[in-house]
């Protein structure tokens, strides 16, 4: 079984396209004698971070094979990849707020300590279980989940994607998209208490959605069409899954209108009858945060944001080395930026800086990330990789795959006790994934810190047959397990 590339890998490889773009290759070459300067420090920054992250203790052995075995498999490029990685994280560190990211770091513990307390507060609040539902694509070959085939029962939303924007308005779908809205909205009648939402989907910053909420008049026109779709199929809310606003450019007035138009969507979905739910789908890496949204006034608009806390680490050009998909928190070896690539960490920053802790809903995927190992010895967190794994699609593999995969007669299953989250490999394939007990582990989290919920990315990438598992969908099952505590 395949899958459809999950949407938000798009926000990593913008991380690339925004650090390879012809601006700003052209501020380094101010001068020749700069630009040799760059390069050379680069090199010397690529090889100490390198170094620092691969000779921890239980990995020492690998990282000496590597040392060893290395360099003559280099697929090319490689130094150049490794000094653009070093560029790209070194910035991502000095572009936080004030320049300054032991200031944030410090916000966010504080926050934490505070986390505990407010748990009274909103300790009668129901805990959402949001879970996103792809569409099935027409003629395709691969397994897919039809609406038949969901429990109505198992979550509090279901968030159908994705429908887009063409000519200022909400597009829906097409006609056989329609049929599966109304499959969907009809789980209601199982279950009357169960949301079906609408995601809208944009993945630039200057495309549609730009455009969109430019002008009064142009976000006039697409809430009309909002409404009108929501009405005309029942759904019970929005979700907007732009990704993401302004990032990576710098313009503060693209924030400023897509506070207006949130504003403004509010309005039009609240008002006399309407009492249409409002969800924003959020990025997890501080430097897109403080870029892409006014947390504050964002709280004032939305019902509640799903963070997509995963793709932390991806097979990139820019860091070909093995890393975990979800990580819950950070591991002792880990320094600076790399601290702050964890679900753990993502969630205090968005509650830090004024989004309340019951409007933050966590995301969890079903899915993992697959990676081919440069040595086979080499298998553990910073390995050295030249590429994306066989299985899956473009390196993202669904729990059914990875259920077989560890099937195979020589795979080995790592637990990691720091990040919380499970790695498997045999022989040059190595894959980062969730499964029931990191899961639950990241539900328990939610109802100890006291967090709104959890968002499930997705439905189709659970075990949906119960191919390899005994109960359908398990991955979700147990979450919805942990986090059923006479609520849900």
């Amino acid at each position: 079984m395949s899958m459809q590339r999950p949407n938000a890998q798009v926000k990593y490889e913008l991380l690339e396209d925004y650090y390879s773009s012809p601006v700003l290759k052209r501020s380094y070459m101010w001068s020749a004698c700069g630009l040799a300067l760059l390069v050379t420090c680069a090199s010397v920054i690529s090889v100490y971070v390198a170094m620092q992250r691969m000779l921890s203790n239980e990995e020492k052995r690998g990282a000496v094979d590597f040392i060893m075995t290395g360099p003559d498999k280099f697929i090319p490029g490689h130094v150049e990849v490794s000094r653009n990685r070093a560029e790209m994280y070194s910035m991502a560190i000095f572009r936080d707020k004030n320049n300054k990211s032991s200031d944030v770091f410090a916000t966010v513990q504080v926050t934490e300590k505070e986390t505990e307390t407010e748990n009274n507060i909103i300790e009668n609040n129901p805990l959402k279980l949001v879970c996103y539902y792809s569409l099935p694509v027409n003629g395709s070959t691969e397994e897919q989940l039809l609406p038949e085939f969901i429990d109505p029962l198992l979550c509090t939303h279901i968030i159908v994607a994705f429908a887009f924007i063409a000519n200022g308005t909400l597009q829906p779908g097409s006609i056989s998209d329609f049929e599966v809205y109304k499959q969907v909205v009809d789980m209601k009648k199982q279950n009357p208490s169960l949301k079906i939402m609408l995601s809208i989907q944009c993945f630039s910053n200057n495309g549609e959605f730009a455009y969109v909420v430019e002008t009064k008049i142009s976000r006039e026109r697409f809430i009309k069409s909002v409404l009108k779709t929501l009405n005309d199929f029942s759904f019970d809310g929005i979700d907007i899954d732009w990704e993401f606003p302004v990032w990576p450019g710098s313009d503060k007035r693209q924030l400023t209108d897509f506070m207006k138009f949130l504003k403004e969507l509010k309005t039009a979905l609240k008002s006399g009858n309407n009492e249409f739910l409002i969800s924003v789908a959020v990025a997890a890496p501080g430097t897109i945060i403080d870029k892409a949204y006014d947390i504050k006034e964002m709280a004032e608009y939305v019902d509640f944001v799903n963070l997509m806390s995963y793709d932390y680490h991806y097979y990139a050009s820019y860091l070909p080395v093995t890393g975990p998909n979800a990580p819950l928190y950070p591991r002792h070896s880990e320094h600076g930026f790399f601290t702050t690539l964890n679900t753990n960490w993502s969630a205090s920053y968005w509650l830090s800086k004024g989004m309340p802790l019951n409007k933050i809903i966590i995301g969890l995927p079903t899915y993992g990330h697959s990676y081919t190992l440069l040595n086979e010895e080499n298998t553990g967190w910073d390995a050295p990789a030249t590429g994306l794994g066989q299985m899956g699609e473009d390196g993202f593999v669904q729990f059914p795959d990875i259920c077989q995969f560890l099937k195979r007669e020589g795979t080995k299953v790592v637990f990691d006790d720091e990040h919380k989250v499970p790695y498997t490999y045999n022989g040059k394939e190595w894959i980062s994934y969730d499964d029931e007990q990191s899961l639950g582990i990241k539900a328990q989290f939610v109802k100890t810190k006291g967090y709104g919920g959890v968002m499930v990315y997705a439905l189709n990438d659970d075990d949906f047959k119960a191919s390899c598992a005994s109960t359908y969908f398990p991955l979700i099952r147990n979450v919805r397990y942990i986090l059923d505590d006479d609520q849900l």
